[in-house]
């Protein structure tokens, strides 16, 4: 009798992974405006002529210079460009840089449906983002693209190509932001045709994949809490200023860990509460509360403590 798919997969493990019910998949796709252009092979002769040197010298078609153009002056840009690079560093602060694939992050069911400390559920700050990235790649596109245009008429000179520049339409079609979503599987989730010897291999494969990507997670999460706390004893001792918005991304973060950690590490807790609570003193310790001698010499200590008792409980995960 053949073994059914539900049945391979049952046999090869008894326990499910608590990513698979703890975590999700989130691709952001965030595209800009591309701003430069590869000069013309005219442009490129002329800036090797004025050096001295020949257009190509190696034997083959390799050039001897290289170059690109700003279309337009990239300060004009800069408010989009800006805002989808905090958008990419926010996702990280949900995420923790815990990776699936390349393109894919690991993020915890408590943090994209309910969010976390001084963090909207994730669901929700996409829609926002979303919403305020339109309202800033229409203004740009229909505004202040086509003055660049007339900026960039005036300051190119012959480097001006009236072919580098789309119309507005396209301009505001070009910036986006898009998120996927997908859940976690299982090996019995697959639903590709494949023989039955080949399909259980594939499966147990998938299972095994599973189980490190849980324990790298959470490594990572160790890790980052680990490196962060080991800064505040760095610069402490370094005599080194440490800044408010240091201590209270700190807090937020260590605050914000139970919820990050799909697996629900009870000890990872208990440590990310310990430093919220008693190494930041409950998001109460400040840059100017460090000045005292006491606070800093007990900060420094209670932060080499805890740092290596995270590095103590990293060990044991290994």
């Amino acid at each position: 009798m053949t073994e059914t798919y539900d049945e391979v997969d049952n046999n090869l493990y008894e326990d499910e992974p608590d990513i698979i019910t703890g975590a999700v998949l989130v691709e952001l796709k965030l595209k800009q405006l591309g701003l430069s252009r590869k000069l013309s092979s005219t442009a490129t002769q002329a800036i090797s002529d004025k050096f001295g040197s020949k257009l190509m010298y190696t034997g083959g078609d390799s050039p001897t210079t290289k170059a690109t153009k700003w279309i337009i002056p990239k300060e004009l840009y800069a408010p989009v460009a800006s805002f989808q690079n905090q958008t990419r560093r926010i996702h990280n602060d949900y995420t923790c840089n815990m990776r699936w694939t390349t393109n894919q992050d690991i993020m915890s069911t408590t943090m994209y449906s309910g969010g976390g400390y001084g963090m909207p559920p994730y669901a929700e700050f996409v829609e926002d983002r979303k919403m305020q990235l339109e309202s800033l790649a229409h203004n740009f596109a229909y505004n202040v693209y086509p003055q660049a245009i007339i900026t960039a008429k005036n300051d190119l000179g012959g480097l001006y190509d009236e072919y580098d520049y789309v119309d507005s339409d396209e301009v505001y079609k070009s910036i986006s932001m898009k998120v996927n979503i997908s859940p976690i599987a299982r090996g019995s989730d697959f639903r590709c045709s494949l023989d039955p010897s080949v399909q259980k291999e594939r499966a147990r494969e998938h299972e095994v994949r599973l189980r490190e990507v849980q324990k790298e997670s959470v490594m990572k999460l160790i890790a980052g809490l680990s490196e962060k706390v080991q800064h505040i004893h760095d610069s402490i001792e370094g005599d080194k200023v440490l800044h408010d918005k240091t201590l209270s991304d700190l807090y937020k973060h260590a605050v914000n860990l139970p919820a990050i950690d799909f697996t629900s590490d009870n000890k990872l807790s208990e440590i990310a509460d310990e430093v919220a609570m008693g190494l930041m003193n409950m998001g109460t310790l400040t840059k100017e509360g460090l000045k005292d001698e006491s606070t800093r010499e007990r900060t420094k200590t209670h932060a080499e403590d805890l740092a290596k008792k995270l590095d103590a409980y990293a060990d044991t995960k290994k």
